[in-house]
C-alpha cells in the first residue's frame, strides 16, 4: 500500500482508487453511486465529500458557490447501502446555506489534504472500514484523496469529524459553526 502524507503532522491521503477496470462488481457500484450524484448535486463543486460504508449507507455532502459570498451544503443520504440493494427507493436530500468563513477554511484543508495527493499506485487502499474520498475542485481541476476508517485519536479522524459534523449541519441539526471553523483552523494549523 502506499500513501501519500501531507506535511506537518502527516495525514495519510491517498489517490481514489475505483478497480473498476479489474472487478466488474466495483464497475458496477461505482456507476451507480456517481449516477446518484450527479442526479443530485451540481457538477460543480468547491469540495465534496462521500463516505461509503461496507454496510451502513452511503452519504455525501458538497459545497457550492451559489452567488458570489453565498454558498450552499448540499448533501445526499441513501436508504441502503448499494452493495446490499438493487434499487435505492429512497434518497435524502437537504441544503443549507453555510458561511463564507467556514467555506474558507473547508476549502483550505481540502486543498491542503488533496496537494500530499499524488498520482502513485495505491493498491490495497480501503481494505476494510469506511472509504472516505474527498475531492476538491480547482480552476475546473478535479482532485481526488481516498483514505479508510483512520485511527480514534489522529489527525485523520479530526477531519472526518469535522465532514460528519457538516453534514448534520445541513440536515439541520445544531452546529456551532464558530466552533467548527475554530477546530478547521487548528486542524490546518497542524499540518501546514
Amino acid at each position: 500500500m502506499t500513501a501519500i502524507s501531507s506535511k506537518g503532522q502527516g495525514v495519510p491521503i491517498s489517490p481514489c482508487v475505483h478497480f473498476g477496470d479489474e472487478i466488474p462488481a466495483i464497475a458496477e457500484y461505482n456507476e451507480k453511486l456517481e449516477g446518484l450524484l450527479s442526479e443530485s448535486l451540481n457538477a460543480d463543486y468547491i469540495v465534496r465529500f462521500i463516505a461509503k460504508p461496507p454496510l451502513e449507507p452511503e452519504y455525501a455532502f458538497q459545497i457550492s458557490e451559489i452567488d458570489s459570498s453565498v454558498f450552499e451544503i448540499s448533501t445526499l443520504t441513501l436508504s441502503a447501502n448499494l452493495w446490499n440493494t438493487k434499487n435505492v427507493d429512497s434518497i435524502f436530500r437537504e441544503k443549507r446555506e453555510i458561511k463564507e468563513v467556514l467555506v474558507v477554511e473547508i476549502s483550505t484543508l481540502f486543498k491542503i489534504l488533496m496537494g500530499s495527493v499524488s498520482a502513485k499506485n495505491a493498491y490495497g487502499v480501503g481494505e476494510g472500514g469506511i472509504t472516505y474520498n474527498l475531492f476538491y475542485s480547482l480552476e475546473g481541476t478535479i482532485i481526488c484523496g481516498e483514505v479508510s476508517t483512520p485511527s480514534n485519536n489522529s489527525l485523520l479522524n479530526e477531519v472526518i469529524q469535522v465532514c460528519d459534523n457538516l453534514m448534520q449541519y445541513a440536515q439541520g441539526e445544531d452546529v456551532k459553526l464558530n466552533d467548527l471553523c475554530h477546530k478547521v483552523k487548528l486542524i490546518i494549523k497542524q499540518i501546514e
